[in-house]
């Protein structure tokens, strides 16, 4: 017993399987293989991707709606002018104030919806453009990820011809 407690091999065995223990138990809360690392990366960039996708079509599908109620406002505003000189030739001023002043807030709206949409194109446009540079970067990452998973199946593929060649 003191002999075995004493021997550095021994003592090194010990050691060996405590870490392969330790390793065991570490691998089932987190992922410590490299490759499997990779690939956890890819699905979440192909997750964030997917999400911006949805984000870029919300943020289009806004911009359509401001620009259809932008020119509803006009066609409104042309209307509501008409109202206001029909209403001066006929003498009804309450009329011709009420229709002049709608057209006055039509028309500052649609100054803020001018804005508005404005801000949201630049904003399309930076989305879309860090969308195909995710793209990109997508495709990139799973290509190293194939050629990683294929080095490594070489690697282990000559390790393991190593090991009976040494054996033998």
């Amino acid at each position: 017993i003191l002999f075995a407690v004493l021997d550095p091999r021994t003592r090194a065995l010990l050691s060996y399987m405590y870490k392969g223990a330790m390793r065991g138990l570490t691998s089932m809360f987190v992922n410590i293989d490299p490759i499997g690392i990779l690939k956890s990366y890819v699905e979440e960039l192909g997750k964030n991707l997917q999400e911006t996708r949805k984000q870029i079509g919300k943020l289009r599908g806004q911009i359509r709606h401001l620009k259809t109620l932008v020119e509803t406002n006009e066609t409104e505003i042309k209307k509501q002018l008409q109202l206001a000189k029909l209403a001066k030739k006929t003498g009804k001023n309450q009329q011709m104030i009420l229709s002049s002043r709608r057209a006055a807030r039509l028309r500052e709206s649609n100054q803020k919806y001018g804005t508005l949409l404005t801000k949201m194109d630049v904003l399309s446009r930076v989305l879309s453009k860090m969308h195909d540079n995710s793209e990109v970067l997508l495709e990139d990452t799973k290509d190293q990820v194939s050629l990683r998973i294929e080095e490594r199946k070489a690697i282990r593929a000559s390790h393991g011809a190593m090991k009976s060649a040494m054996s033998v």
